[in-house]
């Protein structure tokens, strides 16, 4: 009889521990990070019981307030699916920490840049990394970088600006940046005429001392070769050290040839 009511008692105190448990589910894909749980304490001992990670449970020691789930003793995949139940004292209910780590990083999107009174404007979404963004133009048969912003530098919520020197005629624009996998992300490009932006002009394609441009605008000279001899933002260029030839000249938003006599 006494073996009987003690296998009772033990029977019903299981029962009652069992009716008195929770469980905390969460689920998503691996991808390559551990999660942590913060266990809270119950009098002398603490609340997590158990730790299932797809259906199998966890073997580490649970007596302690963080606990670190490591998914590299689950012969997971990346991007495999997971699925962890947390078996706990109800009422005490343990915390993960770090849910995200399941959830796998948002991929890296520029809006389209666009031209707001003259500024160039943008906005981003996913997680950003530390590489800087470049913007980059369209100009004499090359993209190339005109400016750098860190992607910490926002105008006001999430609102990138940036002013750039633009020529006459269409001025062709996009953004680049690198992501925090290491992949080079492009924006669309955009179009920006800006008005009341004369050409500029140049007096003359013979030139004997100087070349002279309508007003101050930014200019590369090169050789017949193609090698850069001088480049700048100037309105007058003194070729008088250059010998007679022939000579590239970029400027504006042209590329044209010229002789010095």
């Amino acid at each position: 009889m006494t073996k009987t009511l003690w296998l009772f008692i033990f029977v019903f105190a299981h029962i009652l521990a069992l009716a008195q448990t929770d469980t905390l589910y969460q689920d998503g894909k691996y991808y390559n990070a551990n999660i942590f749980v913060y266990n809270p304490e119950v009098g002398d001992s603490f609340s997590i019981h158990k730790i299932i990670v797809n259906d199998d449970t966890l073997t580490d020691d649970l007596a302690t307030n963080g606990i670190e789930v490591d998914f590299s003793t689950f012969d997971l995949e990346e991007e495999d699916p997971i699925e962890i139940k947390i078996i706990y004292d109800g009422g005490y209910e343990p915390t993960i920490v770090n849910p995200e780590a399941l959830k796998g990083q948002q991929s890296f999107r520029f809006s389209r840049p666009k031209f707001y009174k003259g500024h160039l404007q943008w906005r981003v979404s996913g997680n950003t990394s530390d590489f800087p963004i470049t913007i980059e133009q369209y100009k004499w048969g090359e993209w190339r970088v005109v400016g750098e912003v860190d992607p910490l530098d926002t105008v006001k919520n999430n609102l990138y600006q940036y002013d750039l020197p633009l020529h006459s005629g269409v001025n062709k624009i996009r953004l680049v940046t690198t992501n925090i996998q290491g992949v080079r992300v492009v924006s669309k490009e955009t179009r920006y005429t800006p008005p009341r932006l004369p050409a500029v002009t140049l007096e003359s394609t013979k030139i004997k001392d100087d070349i002279i441009f309508s007003r101050e605008t930014e200019y590369e000279l090169y050789d017949i070769q193609g090698n850069l001899l001088k480049r700048g933002i100037e309105r007058y260029v003194d070729m008088r050290e250059f010998p007679k030839g022939e000579y590239w000249l970029n400027y504006d938003n042209s590329t044209i040839q010229i002789k010095k006599k």
